[in-house]
Formats: structure tokens, sequence, C-alpha cells
């Protein structure tokens, strides 16, 4: 990066700002003859002669003052217009420039070597890139433009003044150098202050960053109080830094406005005695003045400028400080015509290992590894094979020594070549917020789409037009990515299957499959195949449910019955709560006045009331007898009991209580028969409400249960899982081992029968991972890690410490069914920990010493 702010200005604006600076120059001379026509009108139409000649025209002194005063109107016009072209121009440059550097600056953080990361924290980083980027703006759109367009401003005004009177001029002027002298010493001291401003809020950055990371240990721990302390010690400094930030900057501005308001107090002095003395015009006198008032104003601009110069200064040279390191990883371009296929031979000669600290901690390693071969290497200390496996990768450098793979040095080998053929998976996965589906294709977001601007929108094209004016890459993040050429796949039905085919060699498939059947999704986001495909599964498995009497599996939906795992309400509406929340959606309900009055006329209110308060009663009484620290029923535990316990004795001897009526059919609508039995909610209530639904359905009123998802067996619901979805209904016993299993085979030989069993696959494939993958066991993040390895096909592949989830068995059979699936594939195994023969492998440890062979 540019080492000073100008130069990086001057590198990719220059065009832009001689194009300011062109109309800037071009505003001079409307400036100067807004000036002149206020003297005009004074001395030439006010106080002139009766008539007066102009434009080779003689004018009356009414036609003429009104000449000049609509003369001046269009000059204020044309001098308006032309400064907000100016200052919007100015603003598209600040900001295009903005856009272009942190765009940098995101470059470079991507090509940071790891000891980096160690150095400068999560917090910082996204400080500096968000908040101390965004001042910048400002003063790039003026880098050029302001100082010559205040300057000119300037200098056009004491030109008229000394036209008026070389004294008045003199006397417009003498302040300046004295400014000019004062401030840039203050502003020194400022801008030390500032520098430390910018320290301590990185050091804040940094720690609420820490913070956050370690919430869980904080908790704990009970450190709170600690890092409150913390906080409160770095505050404490801003606070001060800040109050002697705003001593300094009020305290210069004291000194300058004295300074502004001197000559004003001298012009009345000496221009009043000039004019008495009939050297000088009343008008010309008025004219210098209200000229001085407007020298007053760029002035202070320019003086504006000289403060925000130093202080973009100052933010660009500490942007500088975190985002150049010495040793950031440089991208190596391609070759043209470059084979993107790489040998899978490895070799390493003489390398020698460091610490951070530069000591010694592996030397003279040598190994060759045949392309197809597997190699495992241990040792007892994971900080060297960290340093092994970046090395590998090329995100460290070895302090002497070099690797070769195939015929090429490492570090000869294009970034695109090395990164298409060499995989890595690590003991710490990193997820990217997005589902499964694209965290496992992620190595294969290679291709930029292809768009054709015929195609394109108003609003696209402009896009792509910014961002090429700023440095920035044009290519849409929303398009197709993926480069299946990588995958050894046309399209994504054969990417479908090529993933199918990974799962089983990683002994992963039937563990997806079964979190695929217990999976969500919105059928809204879910390709027509895929809906298309689940429905056809669903009516097989209708029919052989009615043949082969499968209801001790599955409680399946039937209109015409009551079913017991769904709640009241969801029986009334034979639809799902959309939100997790159902208290919100129930509570609405039994305050309109329009679903009462159904009730009452359907004979139900009452009945439901009595079974709410029969509900409360009972857990009123099991809260007696657990105590007050005992717990109640799963089932039971999302009632609020001190509620209870207040809304029942407002019901006592007030049975048209409103509030109360409410909250007791409140809770007979949440009640469930599968957790509560038929105490509450009896056969003939349950006939009841099977009858209220079709009366809904008939008379067209379902429309007041909007916030339901009707169960409608032509379609997808998003409130049921895939299985609920596939069998229609709810699994009856779902932890009975045996039943389960015969269950999940039952659905999955027809999802095979209608080729859709990938499809549950792909289906988990949009789950989305959440925020670095939390919502995910390490395990399936581990998985999901070697899947995105295996995806593109590699021709090596460095396991470091990524297969402890499994036992050894399973690591065994893993590896045996990834080596059958790519026989050709080099297999780097770096592992920590108890060592063990993998296979038909040769064997290493590795330490201080160098690499000793086991076998």
């Amino acid at each position: 990066m540019d080492r000073r702010i100008t130069q990086f200005i001057y590198r990719y604006s220059l065009r832009d700002q001689i194009r300011v600076l062109l109309l800037t120059l071009l505003f001079f001379p409307i400036l100067y003859l807004s000036l002149e026509l206020p003297k005009t009108i004074i001395n030439g139409a006010i106080d002139g002669a009766e008539t007066s000649s102009f434009l080779g025209m003689e004018w009356q002194p009414i036609e003429f003052l009104l000449l000049l005063s609509g003369m001046l109107l269009l000059t204020v016009l044309i001098s308006g217009a032309f400064k907000m072209r100016i200052n919007t121009y100015k603003g598209v440059i600040g900001e295009r420039m903005v856009r272009r550097l942190r765009y940098l600056l995101l470059e470079r953080v991507l090509r940071f070597p790891p000891g980096q990361f160690q150095r400068v924290s999560q917090g910082e980083i996204i400080a500096t890139v968000t908040s101390e980027t965004e001042p910048l703006a400002g003063f790039i759109g003026d880098s050029l433009a302001q100082p010559l367009f205040q300057g000119g401003t300037m200098i056009t005004i004491l030109t008229f003044m000394f036209v008026q009177d070389p004294i008045l001029g003199i006397v417009a002027i003498s302040m300046i150098p004295l400014q000019a002298y004062i401030i840039p010493r203050m502003q020194k001291k400022l801008n030390a202050l500032k520098k430390e401003r910018v320290r301590q809020v990185r050091v804040l950055a940094s720690q609420i960053g820490e913070s956050v990371d370690g919430n869980r240990e904080v908790r704990i721990y009970g450190t709170h109080n600690y890092h409150l302390a913390h906080f409160s010690q770095i505050l404490g400094k801003l606070f001060t830094i800040r109050l002697n930030i705003f001593q300094q900057k009020f305290l210069m501005k004291f000194i300058n406005n004295f300074l502004n308001q001197l000559p004003p107090i001298m012009f009345y002095a000496v221009g009043g005695v000039l004019v008495i003395q009939g050297h000088l015009s009343m008008g010309a006198l008025v004219a210098a003045l209200t000229a001085y008032k407007d020298l007053v104003a760029p002035w202070k601009e320019l003086l504006a400028y000289y403060q925000q110069y130093q202080d973009a200064k100052i933010r660009y040279e500490q942007i500088l400080e975190n985002f150049d390191p010495p040793d950031i990883i440089q991208p190596i371009p391609a070759i043209e015509d470059e084979p993107q296929s790489l040998n899978g031979d490895v070799s390493l000669n003489s390398l020698y290992l460091t610490n951070d600290r530069g000591e010694y901690i592996a030397q003279n390693i040598s190994l060759d590894v045949k392309q197809g071969e597997l190699v495992n290497i241990h040792s007892n200390s994971p900080f060297l094979l960290r340093k092994m496996a970046q090395s590998l990768m090329r995100t460290d450098r070895p302090a002497a020594g070099y690797i070769s793979y195939g015929d090429q040095e490492i570090n000869q080998i294009s970034t695109e070549r090395l990164t298409r053929n060499v995989s890595y998976a690590g003991p710490e996965p990193i997820l990217f917020d997005g589902t499964i589906l694209q965290n496992i294709n992620y190595g294969l977001r290679r291709k930029p789409p292809e768009e054709d601007t015929a195609d394109l929108t108003p609003a696209r094209l402009t896009e792509i037009e910014e961002a090429k004016a700023s440095g920035n890459s044009p290519a849409s993040a929303h398009d197709i990515w993926t480069d299946f050429d990588m995958a050894g796949v046309e399209n994504w039905r054969e990417m479908r299957n090529w993933l199918q085919e990974m799962m089983v060699a990683i002994g992963s498939r039937r563990m997806v499959f079964e979190l695929g059947l217990k999976d969500y999704f919105d059928p809204t986001d879910m390709p027509t195949v895929i809906e298309e495909k689940f429905i056809e599964t669903r009516n097989d498995l209708t029919h052989q449910w009615h043949s082969q009497q499968l209801d001790h599996y599955v409680k399946r939906f039937d209109i015409n019955s009551y079913h017991p795992h769904l709640s009241v309400l969801e029986n009334i509406g034979f639809g799902l709560i959309k939100s997790e929340d159902e208290v919100p959606l129930i509570r609405a309900l039994t305050g309109n006045d329009e679903f009462v009055r159904i009730l009452q006329q359907q004979n139900l209110y009452k009945p439901l009331r009595d079974a709410g308060e029969q509900v409360s009663k009972n857990i009123i009484e099991e809260l007696c007898e657990v105590g007050p620290e005992g717990q109640l029923k799963p089932h039971l535990s999302q009632y609020d009991s001190e509620c209870i316990r207040d809304q029942l004795t407002q019901c006592i001897g007030r049975p048209d209580y409103l509030p109360a009526c409410e909250f007791l059919l409140e809770m007979a609508l949440k009640v469930r028969i599968v957790d509560s039995g038929e105490e509450h909610i009896h056969a003939d209530l349950q006939k009841q409400i099977v009858e209220l639904r079709h009366w809904l359905i008939e008379q067209d009123k379902q429309k007041i249960l909007t916030e339901l998802e009707p169960l409608n067996e032509n379609r997808i619901n998003a409130r049921l899982s895939v299985m609920e979805n596939l069998v229609w209904g709810i699994e009856v016993s779902p932890n009975h081992n045996g039943n389960h299993g015969e269950l999940v085979e039952i659905v999955e030989q027809a999802l095979i029968a209608n080729d859709a069993e990938s499809l549950v696959l792909i289906t988990i494939g949009l789950s989305p991972v959440g925020i670095r993958g939390e919502r995910l066991p390490l395990a399936a993040k581990l998985n999901i890690q070697l899947l995105r390895c295996l995806v593109k096909r590699p021709k090596i592949l460095i396991l470091h410490d990524a297969l402890e989830h499994k036992t050894p068995d399973e690591q065994l059979e893993m590896l045996e069914g990834i080596r059958h699936l790519m026989p050709e594939l080099t297999i780097i195994l770096l592992r920590s920990g108890t060592v063990y023969t993998p296979l038909h492998s040769r064997n290493f440890r590795i330490d201080n010493e160098g690499l000793v062979a086991l076998n």
C-alpha cells in the first residue's frame, strides 16, 4: 500500500481531482462578479446619476437597479449551483476512495500471515476497517479541490479589496500571518491527542472482542467485575484524552475567532477615517466590509482543511501499522496456459521450522511421498504440527529448506493452482454463516458468474460501474460461483450424487440422513423438484400405511379426527402455529370478540374455559407437591405458575370476570393430549372441536387463524420435520429405538424407490449453520470440513488432527473409504496424542531433532 495518504489519493483519483479543479476555476469569475455587483448597485444605481450607461444602453435608475439586482440574483443561483456540483462530486470521489481503501484493507486481511492475528485482534481489524476509515472520505474529496477553491476564493476577495483600496487590503490580511503561525503549533498537540485516542479505541475494541469470545469463562469464574474494572480504566483514559482534545480544540477556536474579529474593528476605524477624508466612498467601504465577511469563511475552511489533513494523515499511518505486516502473504499469479492439475508427489527438503521467537522447533526434515501414498506423521507438540501444516499450505514459511509438490517448488506454484489441488482439514473447523451445503461447496466458489449486460437492470449496471470506479470486484456475490469442473461434474444433479458418494466414503451418510429426516426447512426456499419428490414419496407411504397397518409407528394427520400431539388451537384450525412462541397468538385470539363468539355459538366456550381452570388447578396442586425448590414436569414447565395462581385467585366467585376467563381459555388452547391425557379434553370435547374445524372450513372462517399454517396433504409444511412431512404425521414413540429404526428403514426405502434419497441430504444441506457454525456440534463441523476438502477432488489432502471425533476403527474405515473413492489422492496425516498405524502407511515421529521413521 502507499506509504502516504497523498500518494494514495493521487494514484487512484488524480483524474477526478483535476475535473474538480477545472470546475473550481470556472467558479472564480462568477464569485468576483457577485462581489462587484453590490458596489455597482449602491454607487451606480442608488447613489448614481439619473441615467446610467450599461451594455451599450442607457438605463433609468429604477430600471438599472432592477437589472443589477436580477444579475446579482442570477450570480447567486449560478454560484450555488457550482458549489452544489463541486461538493457533490467531491463527496463521490471521497466515498469511492474510502470504498477502495476498505476493499484493499479487506484484501490484505485475507492475506495476513497466521502470526498477524496474534498481534492484532479481530476487534481492532473491524474497528479500523469500519470506523477509522470513515472520516477519510471528507478529506480525500477535498484534498485538491478544497485548498484551491478556498484559496482561490480568498485571492479573489482580496483582489477585490485591494482594487477598492490597498490600505483595506492590508488590513484584511493583517491577521493571517499570525494565525498561520499559531494554529499549526496548536494543531500539533491536538494531533498527538487524537493519535492516542485512536490507540485507546483499538484497545477497547480488542477488550470487548476478548470478553465476547470469553463470555462463558467470565460467567463460570465470576470475573465480570474484573473485566468491568478494565473497561472502566480504558474508558477513563478515553475520557481524559477527549477532554484534553476539547480544551485544545476550543482554545484554538477562541484564538482564531478573536483574530478574525480584529480586522472588522480596524475596517471601521481606518475605513471610516478614509470615508470622512473623502479618500473612499461609502459604497466601497460597505463592499469591503461585506467582502471581508466572505473572506473569513474560506480562511476558516483552509484552517479546517489543514486540521483535517493532519487528522487524515495520522489515521492513514495508523491504519498502515496494522495492515502492512512485513511477512504478508503475496499471491502468486497464474502463468498463461498453466495446467490446472498438480502431481500428487510431495517432497520436504531440509526443512527447518521456528517459533515466533525465532527458536528452532524442528530441524533438517526431509521426506519424499509418492502420489496416492498415505503418510502418518506423529508429534507430541501440537504447535509443531500446526507450523508444519501451515508450511505445507504456504500460509507460513519455513525458516530454511523448501517443499515441492510434483516437480515444482511450492513458492513457484501459482495460488490458483495450489488451492485447487491441495486441501487442508484442521482440529478447529471454520464454518461461514450460511447453509451446510454452502459450506461444503465453499471450495468450489471460484468461478465468477458471467453476466450479460443486455439482461441487467439499470440498478445492477450502476452497481457494476461504481464497483469498477472504486477498484472493487464487479462480480455479483448473489449468483452461482460454483466451479462444477473442479468437482468433476456438470450440474447440480451430478453434484448431488457426488456428495452422496463422499458421505458414504467418510462414513457419515447414515448420520447425515437421519439428521436430515429430523431437520426443518422452509418450502419457499426449496427447489420445486425436491417438494414434488417429497409429495410423491408421501403418497407412496400413504398407500403403504393403509395396506400394511403401520399406525403403531406414526399418528397421521386426518382432517376428520382429533390429533393428540397437536394443541387444542391447532386442532381447531387443523394447522400448526407458525411462530416458535405461541403465547402472543393465543392471547390475541382469546381477546378476539369474533373468535369468542364462535366458541359460544358452538357451545365450546364454557367447556374450554372449565378445562383451562382444571389445568391451572392441577399445576397449582403439583407446585404444592414439589415444593418451592422442586421442578414441574417438562410439559408443564412452560406455564407461569405465579400468573396462574394470581388468575385463579381472581376467578374465585367471579365466573364471568373477563380477564380471568381469557386466561383460562388461553390455558385450554395450549393443552396437548399427548402430555396431559384425556382428563381435560375428553372424547366428547374432541368431537366438538373436530366439528368446529369443519364448520370453520365450510363458513370460510379460518382467516381469523392467520398465524396457523394449514395442514395440507398436497403441500410441505415448514413447521414439520422432513420425517413428519414424509409420513404425514408425528412419530408415536421416537425414543423407542426399535420402532424408530424400522420407521427410518421404511421411509428410506420409499425415498429410494422415488429416486429421492439424496434429496434428504440436500435438504439438510439447506439448513443454516449459524455464526461460526455454532448451531452444529463439533463432530458435524469436522465432517463438513472433510467434505469441503474432498468435494474439489484434490491431489493432496493434509489432515491435521481432523479425525479425533472418530474412534480408531472409524478412522481406518473412513481413510479406506476415501482411498477407494480417490485412489490417486496423497494423504498426509499430522497427528498429536496416541499414534497408531492407519492401513498400509509409513509412520514417522517429528520433534525438535527432526523426522524419525517408526516402521
